[in-house]
């Protein structure tokens, strides 16, 4: 089998190109005799002629018109071949960590970015607090997590709370009290045992769940209720007026931290979350 180095179709698609041995060797750098030796070896190679030579011009026959559509095929593929690895080894990974309940929306939120850009987007979702703990430590280039209280965030939103429940299906009123809660460690999970001790009702955990949706259906239709964002109450809740009053609970912020401001892609990618969540920039940045 015969192989016919991609350097000779390289020379010959300049030739052709160009029209000239003259302004094919200008374009790659090279003597014009050299030009030409690659020509004829490429021809005696394929045993036959593939340029008509004259002094004016340079024409191709039937044959070099075959040859020149395989010479673009081939360099073609050699260049994406080439570029495919090339981009690989120069691809950016972007660590970014969010709540559970707020995962699905902000993958939507950057998933362009991924199209866009040569990217390995590396995602978790966890708890408020070990992501930021983890955040702190480096580990992150970018996280959204609720905190009570504010730290140096890159841009957030107040987050007002209210005590729901079921609107049809009422039960603060009940002997013992039903909980619908987020696991151990969530943020308003302590806020609601705590208020429920010290306002001296007796309670029990009807439900748990790390899914915020499954939180606001489980709570709108009786299971149990709960403390959850203002922009989280549905036209199925009702507000729990008595604890708003005697247990009101402070406002908890949506932060989100960007470790390395420097970075396009992390800034745009950060400037995506903002405009999807409604965010405002920290006036410390």
């Amino acid at each position: 089998m015969k192989f016919i180095p991609p350097q000779l179709f390289l020379t010959y698609i300049a030739v052709c190109e160009t029209g000239s041995f003259t302004r094919a060797a200008e374009r790659i750098h090279n003597s014009q005799s050299a030009i030409s030796q690659q020509i004829n070896r490429l021809e005696s190679m394929l045993g036959s002629t593939l340029l008509i030579r004259t002094p004016q011009k340079v024409t191709l026959t039937e044959q070099g018109e075959f040859v020149l559509r395989y010479a673009h095929k081939i360099i073609d593929l050699n260049t994406s071949m080439v570029d495919n690895f090339h981009e690989k080894s120069e691809q950016s990974i972007i660590k970014i960590g969010v709540p559970d309940d707020l995962s699905v929306d902000v993958t939507k939120a950057i998933v362009q970015f991924q199209h866009n850009y040569n990217i390995l987007i590396e995602f978790t979702s966890g708890l408020s607090n070990s992501l930021y703990q983890a955040y702190q430590a480096g580990q992150y280039d970018l996280i959204l997590v609720k905190q009570p209280i504010l730290g140096n965030a890159y841009a957030y939103r107040r987050e007002p709370l209210l005590w729901l429940d079921s609107a049809a299906h009422p039960t603060f009123n009940n002997k013992m009290v039903p909980l619908v809660l987020f696991p151990t460690g969530a943020l308003y999970r302590e806020h609601i045992l705590n208020s429920m001790d010290q306002l001296g009702y007796c309670s029990k955990i009807n439900y748990c769940s790390s899914n915020l949706s499954a939180i606001i259906t489980a709570s709108s239709i009786g299971f149990g209720i709960t403390l959850l964002p203002e922009t989280c109450k549905t036209a199925e809740h009702s507000i729990i007026n008595e604890l708003q009053t005697y247990a009101p609970p402070n406002d908890f912020y949506l932060a989100l931290y960007v470790n390395n401001t420097h970075d396009m892609i992390v800034t745009k990618i950060a400037d995506e979350i903002i405009n999807t969540f409604n965010l405002k920039h920290h006036k410390t940045y």
